[in-house]
């Protein structure tokens, strides 16, 4: 039984440690706000930072809101809204470009719950 939890908690340590190497290219904040993420939806692709981070950019929706703004930031959002002849939201505040990965454009997001958009 212990040799047993004591390889569950190497393991455990060691997904771990791969997952933020994993997101090491981003700023602090980035992998805190994917790292949740990186575990739920991509750990076949650990510890592999580029397979990680395509990963986490197919997902698109499925992102927690505030991973998929590090991928997927504010501006490209108030763009697509603009091009739907809808006014910007403003109710989240954009990331600072030092704050954000430049990624290709992806389908907008649902609104988070409880968004009259």
């Amino acid at each position: 039984m212990a040799n047993t939890l004591t390889s569950l908690t190497t393991a455990v340590a060691l997904i771990a440690g791969s997952s933020v190497a994993a997101l090491g290219s981003g700023t602090e904040a980035q992998r805190e706000a994917c790292t949740p993420d990186a575990f739920r939806l991509c750990t076949s692709a650990m510890p592999d930072e580029g397979r990680v981070e395509n990963c986490l950019r197919s997902a698109g929706p499925r992102l927690s809101r505030a991973c998929y703004d590090v991928f997927f930031p504010q501006i490209e959002h108030d763009q697509a809204q603009m091009m739907r002849g809808q006014a910007p939201s403003r109710e989240r505040m954009k990331p600072s470009a030092a704050d954000r990965m430049q990624t290709p454009s992806m389908p907008q997001m649902p609104p988070a719950a409880g968004d009259d958009d």
